[in-house]
């Protein structure tokens, strides 16, 4: 639930004529923080639906203020305009990944970004340093041969202004998780690889992250899957923990859903549901996603609808019975917030969003969409104690090396589900309402483990 607005700048100091920009977050009481639509008006000058703001001719103090369309939450920004020109300064300086984990001897591009007095962001020129390895003046780090947690540092000279990235060199000896099984996309014969359900998607020549494939998803304008994109299903030995890792790109037009939800991209289902069942109606569903609000949210959710208790919807059954769902409807002991909605069948959601888009609108920024970046999530099912289920469970996801989102304490299952374990893994872009526009996404070089794996 939205419980304020924070703009930032919080000041700004322009000369007449010139702008500045500026954007706006919403705290959620959870305490995150996510993208939010507002209504921008501004006093002493103009301002643009995106939150840029041109100052009118008139020196003296103003203000740009966000608004939501409910006009229940607000948030105000100082102006001053001078009549006299105004330097624009570099304030800060951001490296990403911000973390990431480099293979002895393998490399990791990293990148700088300035953040300006005017609100804006834009390329800065740093000097790069290292330690655990080697650094070039592009920004390349190629780490050493022993392990350890190290940092790559930038530092924009004429300001004297720097950020720290952390780079953990991992000892290869011990490697976090057992590999399940990998998919390249070189070509269209995923049958043979133990995909089934959709054996024919589209492998396309044209794009890819390495080799000479990739997975193509394009949606037709209205489309509620894309094309040949019905659901890619692979079996996994089954295991109470798993890891995701894929390469992903999207079309430059890619504007998601055009709502606040889907679509969904990749699901993890379990033992306890069938081989061809639907990942939105199970005993488990983990989902693994972004959701587009002007720049591509990273999402994680899982659902447990066939469990929802429905003759006492949203009565708190957490007291009561184990015999009850863990994503919402029953109560819900983790904390988290949780939906319970009606769409024929009951339905039920508990979700976690990035505090900020993550793939960028931007050409040429760190996250552009329309660039390849790297996705892993990490799902660790619950543990069961005296016939109830503990709220130990875990929930990650890793946007090229940048942990952002961590969530402990998760429970995914009550105690009427002992030996579930995850066994299936699905790929079906979903969007419900239908794709706003032609667009599309690809995918390459997937992993999946039960843990980190180089």
């Amino acid at each position: 639930m939205l419980t304020a607005l924070d703009v930032s700048p919080v000041a700004v100091t322009v000369a007449t004529g010139d702008s500045a920009l500026f954007q706006v977050l919403g705290r959620l009481s959870d305490g995150s923080t996510a993208s939010v639509a507002v209504d921008w008006t501004a006093t002493g000058g103009v301002i643009t639906p995106a939150g840029m703001y041109h100052a009118g001719p008139a020196a003296g103090a103003f203000r740009a203020i966000a608004t939501t369309g409910d006009g229940k939450h607000a948030d105000t920004s100082g102006v001053t305009i001078s009549a006299t020109p105004v330097p624009v300064t570099l304030t800060s300086v951001t490296v990403t990944p911000a973390l990431d984990t480099v293979l002895p001897g393998a490399t990791q591009l990293f990148a700088a970004s300035g953040h300006y007095s005017n609100g804006f962001t834009d390329t800065v020129t740093v000097a790069w340093a290292a330690t655990g390895g080697t650094i070039t003046s592009g920004g390349l780090y190629q780490a050493g041969g022993v392990a350890g947690a190290y940092r790559v540092i930038a530092t924009a000279a004429l300001a004297a202004r720097a950020d720290t990235a952390q780079v953990v060199v991992p000892d290869t000896a011990t490697p976090g998780g057992t590999l399940l099984f990998t998919e390249t996309f070189e070509d269209a014969s995923v049958g043979s690889r133990g995909w089934y359900d959709n054996t024919n998607p589209v492998i396309t020549t044209a794009e890819h992250y390495t080799g000479a494939g990739a997975l193509q998803m394009a949606w037709k304008a209205g489309g509620t899957k894309p094309v040949q994109g019905g659901s890619l299903r692979h079996k996994i030995t089954p295991t109470d923990r798993v890891y995701v890792r894929y390469y992903v790109k999207y079309s430059a037009n890619y504007v998601g859903s055009g709502v606040n939800y889907h679509p969904h991209e990749f699901h993890v289902v379990t033992n306890e549901d069938g081989d061809y069942i639907g990942p939105s109606l199970t005993h488990l569903t983990t989902y693994i996603e972004q959701i587009y609000q002007n720049g591509g949210i990273p999402r994680l959710a899982i659902t447990d609808a066939a469990n929802i208790d429905s003759t006492r919807i949203n009565v708190d059954l957490t007291n009561v019975t184990e015999q009850r769902a863990a994503a919402g409807c029953n109560g819900n002991t983790d904390g988290y917030p949780t939906n319970c909605y009606r769409s024929g069948e009951w339905y039920n959601e508990k979700g976690w969003k990035a505090a900020q888009p993550m793939f960028t609108t931007t050409a040429g920024s760190p996250g552009y969409k329309n660039a390849w970046h790297k996705v892993e999530a990490y799902f660790q099912l619950n543990t069961i104690a005296g016939g109830k289920g503990q709220t130990d469970g875990i929930a990650q996801y890793w946007f090229d090396g940048q942990l952002v989102i961590d969530k402990r304490n998760v429970l995914f299952r009550t105690g009427v589900h002992p030996t579930m374990q995850f066994n299936q893994f699905i790929i079906a872009p979903w969007i419900g309402v239908g794709s706003p526009v032609a667009q599309t996404m690809w995918v390459d070089d997937l992993v999946l483990a039960t843990g980190p794996v180089p």
